[in-house]
């Protein structure tokens, strides 16, 4: 199944390699959580020891990359307000949409975290003040 176009992954481990199954060849893998590989030491100019010590870590993700021909991209998040407004615009301008699962009135704070420990939630649960 590689129905989509990219994949977002905040999970890391087992989530970050289900990833790699789902995402269409060619199409990418963009992860917070993952491991950061040679591309990214690279990329941020970390030097060559460095880049060969994230390839060392990096090998199962590697791994995947080839055998189901995707790009993988690590970013290591900070706090930036130009990062939100990107993100913010590419969800306004509809490039991303986040994947919600339920919404739950903020008096219902606790019955949303049981029901985050008791099923894996195959997208955001919400809580509103509703």
């Amino acid at each position: 199944m590689s129905d989509y176009d990219a994949v977002f992954d905040t999970l890391g481990g087992d989530a970050l390699y289900k990833s790699f199954q789902i995402v269409k060849p060619g199409d990418c893998v963009a992860s917070i959580s993952g491991m950061p590989n040679a591309k990214f030491a690279m990329s941020q100019n970390l030097g060559s020891r460095k880049a060969v010590l994230f390839a060392l870590v990096s090998r199962g993700i590697t791994k995947k990359v080839k055998q189901f021909t995707v790009n993988y991209t690590y970013h290591f998040m900070k706090d930036s307000g130009l990062q939100l407004h990107i993100i913010r615009d590419y969800y306004e301008q509809g490039k991303i949409q986040p994947i919600i699962n339920r919404v739950l009135a903020f008096s219902q704070t606790q019955d949303a975290l049981a029901y985050m420990e008791s099923v894996r939630a195959k997208g955001k649960v919400l809580i509103k003040n509703i």
